[in-house]
């Protein structure tokens, strides 16, 4: 849901808006050191324990339980803010939206480049009475 601006007529604009997206994370860690089979392996907290692993071997390697994209995992909200800034190009009835924008996110963002374009069969003015 983004609202946005368009300045004069030069097509430049700005818009700005949450996003809301759905997501499945588990409860893991990656085993940088191999220390319970593959080195860069990534340990669900259910596969970890069904193999037998307990927290003392997994606290005395250093390891600590993360949030991360999985989809074995539970279905979670994700919410996002995003900023987003471009130009719309014109030739005739073609619109070109070309724009530069960054999603922010707990944990980290994300910078992206949106491009479309749409076709106006008739231009029509807007009367003001």
């Amino acid at each position: 849901m983004l609202n946005g601006y368009r300045f004069g007529k030069g097509g430049w604009e700005f818009a700005f808006g949450p996003s809301f997206s759905l997501a499945k994370y588990g409860r893991g860690f990656f085993d940088n050191n191999g220390n319970f089979g593959d080195p860069g392996k990534y340990w669900d907290s259910n596969e970890f324990y069904a193999d037998g692993f307990s927290d003392a071997s997994f606290s005395e390697n250093g390891y600590e339980w993360g949030k991360h994209l999985d989809t074995r995992g539970e279905l979670t909200l994700a919410t996002r803010w995003i900023i987003g800034f471009g130009r719309t190009f014109q030739s005739g009835a073609l619109n070109v939206p070309v724009n530069l924008f960054y999603s922010s996110q707990k944990g980290g963002g994300m910078i992206g480049l949106s491009v479309g374009f749409n076709i106006v069969r008739t231009k029509k003015n807007i009367n003001s009475k």
